[in-house]
């Protein structure tokens, strides 16, 4: 991995977006993976007690993220021995970018039995590159192996993702964020209608996690619905080498590019 990253950090609570971090869909804007990823790390400094883990992440991005500079706020909200509630935002200004929510479960060694239902996955060695991932910087930041469908053809998917920098210029990215980074992905690999016919936009991401990943490589398994009404729905599930980690949600917006 590189010593480029997603994020500059310009102080303790404030970061720039990176060129790496721009989407498909506007080249002055972030893709929503880089913000998702640096919600999980601010709010992993809210609740930094290694004996809770992130049960549940939701991000909400309040427009188009701009490759601008963004100062953080971080809150606890609920304190508590079992469950913990953080929240983050990040502002432009007094405009707010982004904001997430992230509610911390206490975990304790074999306190449960197991049972997670994972299914077989192909390795990410048996999967295919799709040059379309390279047509885009975040896109191309991020290594990415198709073990089923690909981004060009419509329909569901799965697909392994490393990636290839870092989330800040500070640090390395840790497995968390990384799952976090390629979540959001979900409805594009899964889209079941052409990319350069329709707008396909998640204003916010949903992200249930079942436990930590073993590593900074991620799937996301996805599948999306659209109804006439021009409102979509994906939902994927995020696995390691492990199994199943976590569940992903996105509502959609849906439109003919016009």
């Amino acid at each position: 991995m590189s010593g480029e990253s997603f994020f500059r950090v310009l102080d303790d609570d404030c970061v720039e977006p990176t060129s790496h971090a721009v989407g498909p869909w506007d080249p002055n804007a972030t893709h929503g993976g880089p913000p998702a990823a640096l919600a999980v790390h601010e709010l992993r400094r809210v609740v930094d007690d290694p004996a809770f883990c992130l049960g549940s992440l939701d991000v909400d991005l309040l427009g188009p993220v701009p490759i601008s500079p963004l100062t953080i706020e971080r809150e606890l909200i609920r304190g508590g021995k079992r469950v913990q509630l953080a929240r983050m935002r990040a502002r432009i200004q007094e405009h707010i970018a982004f904001e997430a929510r992230g509610w911390f479960v206490h975990a304790s060694p074999d306190r449960a039995p197991r049972h997670d239902g994972s299914p077989a996955l192909p390795t990410p060695q048996t999967g295919v590159a799709d040059p379309i991932m390279d047509s885009f910087p975040y896109g191309t930041a991020i290594e990415w192996r198709f073990v089923d469908g690909s981004f060009e053809r419509p329909g569901p998917a799965t697909v392994w993702a490393t990636p290839r920098i870092h989330l800040l210029d500070t640090e390395p990215i840790t497995p968390l964020e990384a799952a976090a980074l390629v979540a959001d992905v979900a409805n594009g690999i899964s889209s079941v209608l052409p990319f350069d016919d329709w707008l396909f936009i998640p204003p916010s991401l949903h992200v249930d996690f079942l436990r930590e990943p073993s590593s900074t490589t991620v799937a996301v398994s996805a599948r999306s619905y659209v109804d006439p009404a021009g409102i979509g729905m994906t939902r994927a599930t995020l696995l390691d080498a492990q199994g199943v980690l976590g569940a992903v949600l996105q509502s959609l917006y849906v439109a003919p590019r016009t």
